[in-house]
């Protein structure tokens, strides 16, 4: 069914639709150590979301650059991942990129769309499923393999006519662009809790210990582990359900109580420490340290050892030379400030507030990543978000989403 098209639709080859299909040189013995020169682009810039990250970024020297005749990036640029563990992977460069001059490494194709297609459609048909199945049936390889330039001949594009195009564009421009700015009301709430905690922090009186604040709980579930659930922690998702593979007893594992924090001792360097908010006493695995606190603002806390700050002072204690740990007896070493009641009220309310706003955004954000958008970008490229009506049909459209 995958072959019947909408009236006036066509599949063309991708490489009947580029001005420019070509990869990246790698330098004489690689980019490592050169800290200036031209930004070099591989595939762990490429963003999930279509978008880039320039975190780690690399350089080529300029006298390099010089002489390349090829793997340029230029404006309205499709770039692919052609190999490894995220192939097929693709971003678009929009107006919005920072560099006036910038190349691809060996491992991204570069996709410069003719005057035959929109370019921003093609990349919404490439991040597709159905543009993403079509791609990824040229992988060949092991788990490191990849797709080679013979796969912009042998993947097929579902084309509208160009008006078609157009008004696909524009309609997935404004989802993707809704979802932007629920993610940017999610950075500057962070920004606004940063601010928040810094100021608490300025103001306060003086430091202490956080030994007068927090008490380990070592309790052990014994046998009846059966009726608690069972709990871990991550950086990105905070309390989740803990994976026990084929284990059989858990008569050693931690009670956890509603309100106790709960750390992964090799993880917390990089915020895999919570709150359990649950209802009923959970267990954990007795690899993680449970405590509970007293008379200061949890959230204030937690804040506090996910900051940049707090990170300096759990790695000055952690203990370990190949795999460091935090261990409890080191973590109430570290440095707390003084703080009135009044000042950890106010940072529990506040600090609060914004976490159920943050994670009330990004349940939406997540709602609309992994079920509207994919949906509406599977209805573009099948036809199915604009339905033609009337018997010439070109360019006479009805939405239909």
């Amino acid at each position: 069914m995958e072959n019947v098209l909408p009236k006036n639709w066509i599949e063309v080859q991708l490489i009947d639709l580029l001005e420019v299909f070509q990869t990246g040189v790698r330098p004489k013995g690689g980019v490592q150590g050169i800290l200036e020169g031209i930004p070099s682009l591989g595939g762990e810039h490429l963003d999930p979301d279509g978008g880039f990250n320039f975190k780690s970024l690399r350089y080529i020297p300029v006298d390099f650059a010089n002489g390349l005749k090829r793997g340029r990036i230029e404006k309205y640029d499709i770039l692919i991942v052609k190999d490894g563990a995220t192939t097929g992977k693709t971003s678009f460069v929009d107006e919005n990129f920072p560099f006036a001059e910038s190349y691809v490494n060996e491992h991204l194709f570069i996709c410069r769309p003719n005057k035959l297609v929109n370019a921003k459609y093609l990349f919404y048909f490439m991040r597709s499923e159905k543009g993403q199945a079509r791609i990824m049936s040229n992988f060949a390889g092991a788990a490191q393999g990849g797709i080679n330039l013979k796969f912009a001949s042998n993947t097929l594009i579902s084309l509208p006519p160009i008006v078609e195009q157009e008004q696909i564009v524009s309609k997935l421009d404004g989802i993707f662009d809704q979802i932007a700015k629920i993610k940017d009301r999610i950075r500057k709430i962070d920004q606004l809790g940063q601010s928040l905690f810094e100021s608490i922090f300025y103001n306060s009186t003086g430091t202490g210990k956080l030994s007068d604040h927090l008490t380990e709980r070592k309790t052990r579930v014994g046998q009846d582990w059966d009726s608690y659930p069972k709990i871990g922690v991550s950086r990105k998702h905070g309390i989740i359900d803990l994976a026990t593979g084929e284990k059989k007893n858990f008569d050693n594992y931690k009670v956890v109580k509603p309100g106790d924090f709960i750390y992964n001792t090799m993880r917390v360097n990089i915020g895999s420490i919570a709150i359990y908010d649950g209802k009923v006493d959970a267990i954990t695995s007795p690899d993680y340290v449970v405590f509970s606190t007293n008379a200061i603002s949890q959230y204030l806390l937690l804040n506090y050892l996910k900051s940049s700050n707090g990170s300096i002072n759990i790695s000055s204690v952690s203990k370990g030379s190949v795999r460091s740990r935090l261990y409890f007896k080191s973590l109430i070493t570290i440095p707390f400030p003084f703080l009135t009641e009044q000042q950890h009220e106010f940072a529990e309310k506040s600090l609060l507030w914004m976490n159920k706003n943050i994670k009330r955004l990004k349940r939406m954000a997540d709602f609309l990543n992994q079920n509207i958008a994919p949906s509406i970008l599977e209805k573009a490229c099948n036809g199915k978000l604009l339905a033609q009506v009337g018997s010439g049909g070109e360019g006479k459209t009805r939405d239909i989403s």
